[in-house]
């Protein structure tokens, strides 16, 4: 095993000139020998197999199965695939291998959001890989049948003793939409993290209480924000301001109010799919109704209303002689009509399918990003002061 690893980082050494190139570059020598020299026609295979082997950390090479080639991001998210799907004896271990790959990469996207530092690349990185999980049908629906305990690294209001994965998963995007929104407004962050959570919409499957209240507050959180860009941009007008600001506000508007959207979509999408199997979220839709009314006479949010309204409605009426504060015997009621309820009497809307589309211009994410790694973890003791594709000082001095 020995041979193999030099024989990796004799490979990295030979094309690290990169590193002492502020931009990507395709000249190195080496690097023309791997990509159009005698060596191409085994680098996807090569490729492949060194991310393979990291991946699941073989202790030993294995061969490989014919490739077509492809994208690197690509061939990451099925090789995390693969790892949820290699399971074998029953339901149990299926679920258990689900928990292992998905919870680390979850974490460093909650954790990313909330620091500054110079780990925002695996913070994107993570959200790629969970927007192209999402895409798969079982997957979105085995997580939430998957449990999962001692979440305390979890930022949260109160304690969250066990939460399915899925609920983690609503919980972890929704919270970053939500940190995003108060301060980062990364355009790019916040659509992608509505994607995800588009995607899993339809197989959202008992929902705790705290992931529906959670979901519902990022609602309330852009509505008001939407609310007060109006007035802004409408008192900005009166003033006669026609120039710079009214423009930004109207980007802002319109960004809010397509997050808006796109969560009422989610909402539907959730009654539709599994009315039955969601009394939680029909309770904070009940608790929080009047935050819907706010949305009847937007010509943007009318259409998505019929069914929320229909179910608050309906459920209103059952539960309306239930005494103040008396939630156990309301979630009962819930519980009981959402079984009978016709969902044949939900309009229908097209199923949310969002795809990860890869950037034209990856290589200038993915090269920095990847030589970052090889600083960090190859043991090869690159002098720091000369690299200039990024700030490798910092990099180091960070740990």
């Amino acid at each position: 095993m020995a041979i193999h690893v030099e024989a990796v980082k004799c490979v990295i050494t030979m094309l690290s000139s990169q590193l002492y190139n502020e931009t990507v570059v395709n000249t190195s020598v080496v690097f023309s020998y791997f990509i159009s020299g005698a060596c191409s026609k085994r680098a996807a295979v090569l490729t492949k197999t060194l991310l393979r082997n990291y991946l699941i950390h073989n202790s030993e090479y294995h061969p490989v199965k014919k490739n077509d080639g492809g994208s690197i991001v690509l061939g990451i998210a099925s090789s995390f695939w693969s790892m949820v799907q290699a399971a074998t004896g029953g339901e149990g271990d299926a679920e258990e291998a689900q928990e292992y790959p998905v919870v680390p990469v979850i974490k460093i996207l909650h954790e990313g959001v909330a620091s500054s530092s110079s780990n925002s690349h695996h913070m994107y990185l993570s959200l790629i890989v969970m927007l192209i999980l999402s895409e798969d049908d079982f997957f979105c629906k085995i997580i939430h049948e998957t449990m999962i305990r001692d979440v305390d690294w979890l930022e949260s209001d109160r304690p969250v003793r066990e939460i399915s994965l899925g609920g983690l998963c609503v919980m972890v995007f929704v919270r970053t939409i939500h940190k995003n929104a108060i301060r980062m407004r990364d355009r790019y962050l916040h659509t992608n993290c509505l994607a995800a959570l588009a995607n899993m919409s339809s197989c959202f499957k008992n929902l705790s209480p705290i992931v529906c209240q959670k979901m519902i507050a990022l609602l309330e959180l852009l509505t008001k924000r939407h609310v007060k860009m109006v007035e802004q941009m409408r008192l900005a007008a009166e003033q006669g301001n026609n120039e710079g600001q009214p423009v930004g506000y109207h980007d802002d508007v319109t960004a809010l109010e397509e997050g808006i959207r796109t969560l009422l979509e989610i909402i539907n999408s959730a009654l539709c799919g599994n009315l039955r199997n969601n009394p939680h979220l029909i309770y904070t839709l009940l608790y929080h109704r009047s935050l819907f009314d706010s949305y009847q006479q937007h010509p943007m949010f009318q259409d998505l209303l019929a069914n929320i309204t229909l179910v608050i409605s309906h459920f209103s009426s059952k539960v309306v002689h239930v005494r103040a504060g008396d939630g156990a015997t309301m979630m009962e009621i819930i519980e009981k009509e959402a079984i009978v309820l016709p969902t044949d009497r939900l309009a229908k809307f097209p199923e949310l399918r969002f795809r990860y589309v890869e950037d034209e211009n990856t290589v200038d994410f993915f090269v920095p990003y990847v030589w970052r790694l090889t600083i960090q973890h190859s043991s090869i003791p690159f002098e720091s002061s000369r690299v200039k594709l990024f700030n490798a000082r910092m990099l180091i001095a960070g740990g």
